[in-house]
């Protein structure tokens, strides 16, 4: 039909796009970087947009023409860390079922728990890439390290620096890998909804993000990834870092909870920029914003501010 052949012609487009986009960052330039985390935005906006078969169809496209032109492994890496997600979560964002008189949606909550899922693959991908047992990870980090300061005239002053920058990052990379990648298909995912809803081409109502939660046997999860982090080797660095996907989902559901108790506070928006900024500058900050994530179902926060504005009313 007519409406399925537009529906294909979009994706195809979407997926040429994020294709491009997302091989762009072999060209090196600083304009790159911000273009390859734009990426899943083309193929989320033709998901939630023209719906799934659309979007499955530009991540084929996307995925020859990353392998075709550049080389396979691209092609490869793009169908991982950005086609599948985005297909999968645009996919279950407009599932629906009627309840009653009424139509419930598949619920954030839920994508976001997806999206650790999809998180939890990725590093095992980059562990895998990186060096599949701990000792090649430490050496292709350090590599990688001498590499970057082998410009520096400094010796062995340059030499000591980079083995501790090294031992530093080998800790860091894979937690901070898996970080960056949850916010930026969360954000994309957001963005495409954003601007979908404004040309009013958004299927179905934006979900109250407020009310934003993750299922509760999923902090069972958040256990698992604990004790996986403090064993030795790569589990315990695989480990680590799905325990960063995990505090990165959980931080989001704390932010959702403060922007709900803080709705009638004076000075909210002060209150809430001086959060957002300690996340960008602190560690505890975030450990704290998940911690509140973690705790609401038995803290009970949201409720609680509730019926505190019903009885102020």
């Amino acid at each position: 039909s007519f409406t399925m052949t537009v529906t294909l012609l979009i994706g195809l487009g979407a997926g040429l796009t994020s294709g491009l986009l997302y091989g762009s960052v072999f060209t090196g330039s600083s304009l790159a970087m911000i273009l390859f985390y734009l990426a899943p935005l083309p193929l989320m906006l033709a998901g939630l947009g023209w719906g799934w078969a659309g979007a499955l169809m530009g991540a084929v496209a996307g995925a020859l023409a990353d392998a075709i032109f550049l080389n396979t492994d691209v092609g490869l890496f793009f169908i991982a860390t950005c086609a599948a997600p985005s297909v999968w979560l645009t996919y279950l964002a407009m599932l629906s079922r009627p309840v009653g008189d009424n139509v419930e949606w598949y619920p954030p909550g839920r994508l976001l728990a997806w999206t650790v899922c999809f998180a939890f693959v990725l590093t095992a991908i980059a562990m895998f890439a990186i060096g599949p047992d701990i000792e090649t990870y430490r050496a292709n980090v350090k590599a990688a390290v001498d590499e970057l300061m082998s410009a520096r005239p400094e010796g062995q002053d340059a030499i000591g620096d980079a083995e501790q920058m090294s031992e530093y990052l080998s800790r860091l990379l894979l937690p901070a890998t898996v970080s960056a990648w949850m916010i930026t298909i969360l954000a994309n995912m957001w963005i495409a909804g954003r601007v979908l809803r404004t040309s009013s081409r958004l299927a179905r109502p934006w979900p109250d993000l407020h009310a934003l939660d993750l299922p509760r046997p999923f902090v069972i999860t958040v256990a698992a990834c604990i004790a996986l982090s403090l064993l030795p080797g790569s589990m315990g660095l695989m480990g680590t870092a799905a325990l960063a996907a995990c505090l990165i989902a959980y931080m989001l559901v704390g932010l959702a909870i403060l922007h709900t108790v803080t709705m009638n506070f004076a000075a909210r928006r002060i209150l809430l920029t001086l959060v957002y900024f300690s996340l960008l500058a602190f560690i505890f900050a975030v450990l704290i914003v998940a911690a509140i994530g973690i705790g609401e179902p038995y803290l009970r926060l949201r409720a609680r501010a509730h019926s505190n504005r019903g009885g102020s009313t």
